[in-house]
Parts: C-alpha cells; structure tokens; sequence
C-alpha cells in the first residue's frame, strides 16, 4: 500500500513576487502522495505594521489538509493583530514607531509574538464556530476516493495477517484510516475537529537589519552567508532528549519503528499546530503537552554577505542537506537564472524516479520558497 500513487503528479504551483528589497519564488509538487496537504505565505512586504518586511511561512500537513490550509488563511492575520496590540503598549503615543511596530520592537518582543501566535492557531482550531471552516478546507471528496482508501485498507489488513506488512506500510494504514474518517465526515456534512490532523510550521520574518525564524517541527529555514549555509531553525525530532523528556512528563511514549521514533506509536514528530488529541491535558501550560505547537525562534543579524533564504518542508531536507540547497541555489543565481525556474528545477531534483530504488526518500509533498536578498554584495 505504502500511500502512493502509482506515478507522481509533477505538476508544479509556482508563485512569485517581491519589493526594492527582496525577491521570492514558493513552489509546491504533490508528487507521489496522494493529495497535496502542504501550504505556504509568501509576501516580501506585508505593509501597516510590518511596513518593509517580509513574512514567509510553510505548513506541511499530515493527516489531511485542513490545518495547513487553515494556517495559511488564519496564521497572518492572528501575527498582525498581536503585533498591533504589543505595539500600543510599547509605543504608546509615538504614532510613527506604533504604525510601523514590528520594524521597532524588540527581538524579544517579536520571538514572543510568534510563540503566541502558533499557541494561538491551536486554540483557533478548538473554537466549535470554526468546525466548518475547517470542514471547508477538506475540499470536495473526490469521485470514489473513499472507495479506494476502503480497498486499500482492505488488502493492507490481508497482508498484515498474514505478516507480510513492513513497519512504514503499517503507519501509512494509520494515516489511510484517519484520512478515510475525515473524508466520510466531510462525505456527511459533518463537522471538523483536528484531533489528529495537524501541521508543522516554519515562519521567516524578514527586517530591515535581522532574519526572524519560529519553527515547529521538522520544516526548516536556512540563509546562504557568503556560499554556506546558516541555519534558521533546528527540526524537533521525538528521540531528541528535549522532546523525550517532554512527551513522556506528558504522559505520553515513544514507539520505535524503521522511520525513527513515533510519538504514541503514531506520529514521527514532537511539534505541529493542530493534532489535538495529544493536547488535552487541562493541567499543563501549551509547551508542555505531549505534542506542542510551541516554536523555537532564532535570529539572525543581516550582513552584506547574506544572499538568500531557503524555507522547504521536510520533503526537501529529507533528500538535501543544508549546504546541498545553497550549492544549489547559489550557482543559479549568479547566473541570472529566474527565480521560478531555480525552484521548479529543486523540487525536480528532489523527487524520486523510483520509490523503491530511493527507499522512499523523495516521495513526500514539496513545498520550497527562496528568497533573494538584493542588498546582498554578491548582487552588487
């Protein structure tokens, strides 16, 4: 079974744009999964409150698509509003510093913002009068998609009776059941909840002198400093000591399997928005549940050596290094090469040919946004 098509869907959705400062290219390839569940934001300049700066996100869902596309219509929106406020109380009545707040305060004051407003997708998600948004977001079921999920499952429990199911095909029936249980739902009409649908999340804020980035999960940032890579954000794995220690004062546990360490015996991360179901306990703070949403936010002084940005989902960084992605990227640049193109050609090259050959590298979603930074002297 194993969740994949039987060839990829390569087609590709490519947006661009940019400002005096920055360009951005932000593609995404389904490839050989069988829906597309990964989303992005990609503005190099927000304006108001974030006057001259850019704001870049990827969401890579799991489970469905509804949280990702719930972040990419909701995340912004909640990030402006709390700047806003904290603005008001900074800057109180100096009306050239609150109009454009986010370029004044504080790293410390912006790293805060961004933890609440991944805290703040998650109790979005709660609320009853978004069931239906999120329902919404499902989309249309496609003709006989349920027929075949059921089919699907139906000879993955043959196989798994009679042993011949490998430890990756076991998790992807787990994903086929939850996936078949959410398309009956919106089948019915009925409302969403994202108890186990979810999304990992990397935001990139770019100002006039410094680099923002808040991740949870295993999507990630990286900035190209003079041909090396410099990393944005650091992915949050189960088995890592900070995650072990936190799941398991949760109450929760870790399940070992070919792919890494599952949390519960289920998910193969420790930090997304949404996947509530590892959320309920009333008890402990939001950082402390089983799964958070809670990000680790790093930031970086902008130099003239910095060239660009790179911000993928795990459907890249499983295929390519960090620095992979620079010796890509930069070469291309310097050559003048469009933007689009560069990102077509690295989710081309990320792609497998063959899912067995590559053992299954290369065939997850991909979502990749470059940003070039023009005030790079490489550019000059």
């Amino acid at each position: 079974m194993g969740g994949l098509l039987d060839k990829p869907i390569k087609d590709k959705r490519i947006d661009t744009g940019g400002s005096e400062r920055m360009q951005w290219s932000a593609a995404d390839m389904q490839g050989w999964r069988q829906d597309q569940e990964d989303e992005h934001i990609a503005i190099a300049d927000v304006g108001e409150e974030f006057a001259g700066i850019g704001v870049y996100c990827v969401f890579d869902g799991h489970g469905g698509k509804a949280v990702s596309g719930f972040c990419k219509q909701n995340f912004l929106e909640l990030l402006r509003r709390l700047t806003v406020e904290e603005g008001r109380t900074k800057f109180g009545k100096n009306k050239s510093k609150k109009r454009h707040c986010a370029a004044h305060l504080e790293v410390s004051d912006l790293s805060e913002i961004l933890v609440k407003t991944f805290h703040g997708m998650d109790d979005q998600l709660r609320e009853p009068a978004n069931a239906k948004v999120l329902a919404r977001m499902v989309g249309k079921v496609p003709g006989g998609a349920i027929e075949d999920l059921k089919a699907r499952l139906q000879d993955a429990q043959k196989r798994q009776q009679q042993g011949l199911l490998s430890a990756g095909e076991q998790h992807a029936m787990k994903e086929s059941y939850v996936r078949l249980q959410k398309f009956e739902q919106a089948a019915k009409g009925d409302d969403f909840n994202a108890d186990n649908v979810g999304c990992t999340a990397i935001c990139v804020l770019v100002r006039q002198s410094d680099v923002l980035a808040a991740n949870a999960g295993d999507s990630r940032a990286i900035m190209c400093r003079a041909g090396q890579a410099v990393e944005l954000s650091f992915d949050h794995k189960p088995a890592s000591d900070i995650e072990k220690n936190r799941i398991e004062a949760a109450g929760g546990y870790l399940e070992d399997s070919p792919g890494g360490a599952r949390v519960n015996g289920n998910l193969n991360l420790s930090r997304a928005i949404g996947d509530l179901e590892y959320k309920k306990s009333a008890n402990l703070p939001p950082e402390e549940q089983i799964i958070c949403s809670t990000p680790d936010v790093l930031a970086k002084d902008l130099t003239p050596d910095d060239e660009f940005i790179v911000l993928g989902c795990d459907g890249i960084w499983d295929v390519m290094t960090n620095q992979e992605v620079c010796d890509f990227v930069r070469p291309r640049l310097v050559e003048k090469m469009g933007l689009e193109q560069i990102s077509e050609e690295l989710l081309e090259h990320c792609i497998s040919p063959d899912p067995q050959q590559t053992q299954g590298l290369g065939t997850d979603n991909m979502t990749a946004v470059i940003v070039k930074l023009n005030d790079s002297k490489l550019w000059q």
